[in-house]
């Protein structure tokens, strides 16, 4: 299979299919470089914090916590379901008191 196009597809399709195909591979090559690279990067950050609290336990009188207890990110991640929880019940709420409005209203 060339650039995720079949033999037949390559041969037996429009020309032109050739470089939609080439440009998606191309794209999804550069995507798939793109996380691992950080993904490398991320592993490191993790290790220089993981050496930095070695350092520190070692050398250091007061032992603070440099490694962080949850990983990257899952702060903010926790946050923005909070905040979209808020959202939900606020709907929820503002959905009641509009129906418990349009029943008064009626009567």
């Amino acid at each position: 299979m060339l650039i995720g196009m079949s033999y037949e597809q390559f041969w037996e399709d429009d020309p032109q299919l050739y470089w939609l195909y080439e440009t998606a591979y191309n794209y999804k090559k550069e995507m798939e470089f793109k996380e691992k690279n950080y993904l490398a990067w991320l592993q490191g950050q993790y290790n220089l914090m993981a050496f930095r609290q070695v350092m520190s336990d070692s050398f250091s009188k007061n032992n603070r916590n440099i490694y962080p207890k949850v990983p990257f990110g899952e702060k903010e991640r926790e946050e923005e379901l909070t905040s979209k929880q808020k959202l939900e019940k606020f709907k929820q709420i503002a959905a009641r008191f509009n129906d418990d409005f349009k029943r008064k209203q009626i009567k």
